[in-house]
């Protein structure tokens, strides 16, 4: 009896030896894994860091400490008129003279409309209570004018190099004072009269209802934005 619980017992060992040894040798690869993917991503940092883009970058000292201060300098200058100075602020356009043009031009177009919303900034991640990238967030924005809602959305991006915040997209001037039915309807008619596709009624529908679903979320942001910019609710 007492060999047979000796090889019981030694059976039992070995399976436990296996056991633990196969969960060491995954772990294992695991680490092995996430060592090469981090040296692959220094490897890239390293080549990239070279290039003349990288070297702009972390010349680079046009933005705030906080997307806020970023906000307020850049409105500064559109204040100024400093158009020149005001397209620095925007990311992405180390050696792209086309891209800073491309800004360039849109701050001619834009400018009195920017400048019509208020410093102060609604961040979406405190409409959404949700966390967005440490290095990238985004504003909603919001005004009235004529009893008509305008909103739109400023995302700014850390440069790493500087850890400064400079502004990545900006979008204004949205007229949200369409009702859900008169949005769905205008969304509709754009399917319709789309020469380069033929789409089913089915299609158009449903598409009509989706493109309406993310102008409700969109609207839901800018009209709770405008409440906490102003401290009025809308009427």
């Amino acid at each position: 009896m007492k060999w047979i619980l000796t090889v019981i017992f030694n059976f039992l060992v070995c399976i436990f030896l296996l056991f633990w040894g196969f969960l060491a040798g995954y772990n294992l690869r695991k680490i092995t894994a996430r060592l090469y993917d981090k040296y692959q991503l220094y490897l890239l940092e390293k080549e990239f860091s070279k290039t003349p883009y990288a070297i702009e970058m972390r010349n680079d000292f046009f933005g705030g400490n906080t997307p806020r201060e970023a906000w307020k300098k850049f409105r500064n200058e559109l204040q100024a008129g400093n158009l020149d100075k005001a397209v620095n602020y925007f990311w992405g356009i180390w050696g792209d003279e086309k891209e800073k043009k491309r800004w360039r031009e849109y701050l001619e177009e834009k400018k009195d409309s920017i400048l019509k919303y208020p410093e102060k900034l609604v961040f979406s991640k405190e409409l959404l209570n949700e966390d967005l990238f440490d290095e990238e967030v985004g504003a909603i924005l919001a005004r009235k004018e004529n009893g008509k809602l305008y909103g739109g959305e400023i995302v700014f991006r850390k440069n790493h190099y500087t850890n400064l915040w400079k502004i990545r997209d900006i979008d204004v001037d949205e007229d949200f004072s369409y009702s859900l039915e008169e949005y769905y309807k205008e969304a509709y008619k754009g399917f319709e009269n789309f020469v380069h596709w033929k789409f089913t009624e089915e299609e158009k529908v449903e598409q009509s209802k989706l493109i309406t679903q993310h102008y409700y979320r969109d609207k839901m942001l800018v009209e709770k934005a405008y409440e906490i910019l102003y401290g009025e609710k809308l009427k």
